[in-house]
Order: structure tokens, then sequence, then C-alpha cells
């Protein structure tokens, strides 16, 4: 019986592709793609580079796409308030919760793109990983700028997660908070090789939308009503993706952070609990292996991920 609903659900969500969808999904991809020109050219100007793995200088924290995007969003749809304003009828209920829900989803996303971004520009290239910020503390009594980065990603999951939280338990809030706060490093933990952390979002969005649409979850309001949320990032995460695999530019923790959050957001906003428990068991586990030892020397210990992670790319 669940296999069929999640089949019926993919037919769904097929579906739901054709009805104009995909049409949306490239102008916005289109428009991203122009935006990140412009990101490109001014990172390089400031001197915002790093060596890639052919030792070529290019743009870091080219993920700052992703929240100028949603910002993007943000302005229109403050304009499309006003003309209802304007027009003397007043938002709904369920529209006026809607928009609550959609400024603090906005300024989480741009609180952790914000500390992502200092981490870009600040931080110390040598310290890596859960265990490196902890020796930098513990050896030198320095505090990182990715202890100030997980500080302001806490803060953000804190700022999205209570507002929304209605008749959830304590213990599960507790649980959405946490795993929001590690989905946004644990996808950051992956971006050590070109594309891999955008291939995981992928993989991400792709069992969101399963998810959502096969538990038929009320907070969906159908995909008309998740687009402000999704589409902004989804395409700038397209359009970063190519460049990204070819190691023209890193996305950064600007980008890394981001990506984890937003999908986190959505698993909260439009799925199921067995589905946020899941992703939650999943960071766990991700950064036990972080701090025990190298992620990417896990991955090429197993065929099918090697294969994965290596797939557009080829070894390098």
């Amino acid at each position: 019986m669940c296999r069929r609903r999640y089949a019926v659900a993919l037919v769904e969500a097929a579906r739901m592709l054709t009805a104009g969808y995909v049409i949306l999904l490239m102008m916005s991809v289109a428009f991203a793609r122009a935006a990140l020109d412009l990101v490109r050219r001014f990172l390089q100007d400031h001197d915002m580079v790093d060596l890639n793995f052919r030792g070529e200088r290019i743009p870091t924290a080219c993920g700052l796409l992703l929240p100028l995007l949603l910002a993007a969003e943000v302005a229109v749809r403050l304009i499309a308030d006003r003309a209802v304003t304007a027009g003397g009828t007043g938002p709904t209920v369920a529209a006026a919760q809607d928009a609550v829900v959609f400024w603090t989803y906005g300024l989480g996303v741009g609180l952790v793109a914000f500390v992502g971004f200092i981490d870009d520009a600040m931080g110390v290239k040598h310290v890596k990983g859960l265990s490196g910020h902890w020796s930098e503390w513990r050896e030198q009594r320095v505090i990182s700028t990715g202890v100030v980065k997980a500080g302001g990603t806490a803060i953000a999951a804190l700022w999205f997660v209570l507002p929304i939280s209605r008749n959830e338990s304590i213990w599960q809030i507790v649980c959405q908070i946490v795993m929001l706060a590690l989905m946004a490093n644990g996808v950051n933990l992956l971006d050590v090789r070109p594309g891999r952390a955008l291939k995981v979002f992928f993989l991400l969005f792709a069992a969101i939308a399963v998810e959502a649409t096969a538990s038929g979850y009320t907070s969906w309001y159908g995909w008309q009503g998740a687009l402000p949320y999704v589409l902004p990032v989804l395409a700038g995460a397209c359009a970063l993706f190519r460049p990204d695999l070819q190691g023209k530019l890193m996305i950064g923790d600007s980008g890394a952070n981001v990506l984890g959050f937003a999908a986190g957001c959505w698993s909260i906003m439009f799925c199921s609990a067995a589905l946020q428990i899941a992703m939650l068991a999943a960071c766990v586990l991700l950064h036990g292996l972080a701090w025990r030892s190298s992620l990417s020397h896990a991955i090429e210990r197993h065929p099918l991920l090697l294969w994965l992670d290596l797939l557009g790319r080829g070894r390098t």
C-alpha cells in the first residue's frame, strides 16, 4: 500500500510538472544565470577568490546568488501585497498566516547566508569540520568564524520553527530545530568536491516533493502555494550546478548552508514528521562520520556513492 501511494505521488508530481511549472522554472533559471554573472564579477572584483582543484583562482561565495534571488521574490511579494491593499481588498486569514511564515522563512535564510558569507570572507581556510573548530577553541581559545556561523544558524532555526509551531510537542519542536541546524551544516560538510553539495540538494528536493505529494500534507497549499518558498532557491541551484561541477566557481558556505537550511524548512512546512525524523537521523549519522573521519574517504569506499559523486565531474 505504501509503495502504491508513493508511485501515485510520483505520477502526480510528473503531471504537475507538465502544467506549466517547467516553463516557469526555465524562465527563473534564465534570470538566475544572468544574476550569477553579476555576482561572479562582483566577487572577482573584490578578490573573493580561491584556488580550485586545478590550481586556478575562481570566485568563491557564489552561493550569495540564492539569498539575492529570494530577496527578489520578497520584493515581488511586497508589490503584490501593496496592489491588493490598494485595490481595497484585504488579505484573508490564511493569506495573512502564510505571509508571516514567508517573512520568517526569508529572514531565516538571510541570516544563514549572512553568517555563511562571514565565514567565506573571514574564515581561516585550514580549519575544517567540527573537530577542527573544536581544536581551535581547545588549543588557542579562539572563537572561529565557524562557531559564529553555527550560532547564527541555530538562531535562524529557532526564528523559523517557533512562530510556526502550533500543535507540536516540545520534543517535536526541539527535533525540528536541531534538524534545521544540522541540515545547514551537513550540506556544507559535503561541499568539498565540485557539484557534490548541489547533487545532495537535488536529491533532498526530490524526496521532499514526493513525500509532500504522497502525504497530502495540509500545509502544502498545492504546488502553487509552495512556489515562493521553493522556486528562488531551486532556480539558483540549477544556475549554479554546471559551473560548480566544472570547477569554475565555488558556492561557499554562503550557498551550501542555505541549501541545507532551505531544504530543512521545506520538510517542516510541507512534509510529515516521518520524513523530518529520517532527515534528522541522517544528519546525526553524517556528522558522526565527519567527526571521526573524512567524508570523502567514506564515499570513495562505496562504489555507488563514488559513482554518483563522480557523475558529470570525473576524478579530480
